[in-house]
């Protein structure tokens, strides 16, 4: 067992995704906010006859009620990013005609009423009556009241903050908000590594106001114990975690470079999905990530009651988890 004093000044990074608050009972998915009243693109601005008599191209709010209608496609940020790199023709160094800035412009009222919209969504779902008995719930209290010195990065634009005083968690908690907050203004869009379409740089993360500097990468790469609670993983954020999954996944690696990595999602299937982004950010060396660190995949839907509970006792008696 760790001694209690040299417990107190271990780090221990917990990283949340949109998994996080749904566990808790809140419908913040993409696919709930395009199910929702507050969608603005339920209808086509264009027949479609009219656009393929005419050979024409998609404009971005006919774009988006075309794959979350007939193709039940809800990941916003994705379909944001193939619109946006999308050249039409263009060739870097080449102008750009006015009707690709006059395109651009009109998709910019769109992009600016999606993030509209979804923050008046999530301002109301937040509010809702939360999960108190939920893995998410008891997970955030058994951290925060152990003698770990916990930061959370989070990728949601909830109030982390508020869950917490609703779930009688007292304590002030060390918040980063990767992507903007409801309080501050949301982040939604592309990544600046794309080769985007210059006229839609608007849609660029980095290019957002309401962006700033986030340390995740390097928090990754010195913290001794990270937990991961509903975060997919997914290529959008590979700049995020692949430095670090390849680390811990090298040949000759020493006890001191040895790290617990707890990883908790839905069902099997999304574990599974899970492992498939582990093996593409590691060189499909999953063997010496799960045989050089202490690692540990728990889902949430009741499946692994028994791990979890081994799991907040390992934090709450300074022990490891699995040794």
């Amino acid at each position: 067992m760790l001694q209690k004093d040299k417990i107190k000044s271990e780090e221990l990074l917990f990283i949340i995704g949109n998994g996080f608050d749904m566990d808790l009972g809140l419908k913040t998915s993409y696919k709930s906010f395009v199910e929702s009243r507050y969608w603005p693109c339920k209808d086509r601005l264009i027949p479609k006859e009219e656009v393929d008599r005419y050979d024409s191209e998609e404009c971005l709010h006919d774009v988006l009620h075309e794959n979350t209608t007939a193709k039940s496609w809800y990941d916003l940020e994705a379909i944001l990013a193939e619109y946006a790199t999308i050249q039409r023709g263009y060739k870097p160094g080449q102008g750009i005609s006015d009707n690709m800035k006059n395109r651009a412009e009109q998709d910019r009222v769109v992009y600016n009423k999606i993030i509209q919209s979804l923050t008046t969504y999530l301002s109301k779902i937040q509010k809702n009556k939360l999960i108190d008995n939920s893995m998410a719930a008891i997970l955030l209290g058994v951290l925060v009241n152990s003698n770990f010195n916990i930061k959370i990065y989070t990728f949601n634009y909830t109030d982390l903050s508020s869950f917490a005083t609703k779930l009688g968690i007292s304590q002030p908690l060390d918040v980063t908000y990767m992507h903007g907050s409801l309080n501050d203004g949301i982040i939604l869009g592309i990544e600046s590594n794309m080769d985007f379409f210059p006229p839609y740089r608007y849609m660029c993360k980095e290019y957002s106001p309401h962006y700033q500097s986030r340390n995740l990468s390097n928090e990754l790469h010195n913290a001794k114990h990270i937990v991961i609670f509903g975060h997919s993983l997914s290529p959008i954020d590979y700049h995020y975690f692949q430095r670090f999954f390849h680390e811990q996944s090298r040949e000759n690696m020493t006890d001191a470079d040895k790290k617990h990595i707890t990883i908790f999602t839905y069902n099997e299937e999304s574990a599974w999905d899970i492992r498939d982004q582990l093996r593409f950010m590691n060189n499909k060396r999953l063997d010496l990530l799960y045989g050089q660190n202490i690692f540990n995949i728990i889902r949430t839907d009741g499946s692994d009651i028994d791990k979890f509970s081994q799991f907040c006792r390992s934090i709450h008696e300074r022990e490891d988890f699995y040794r």
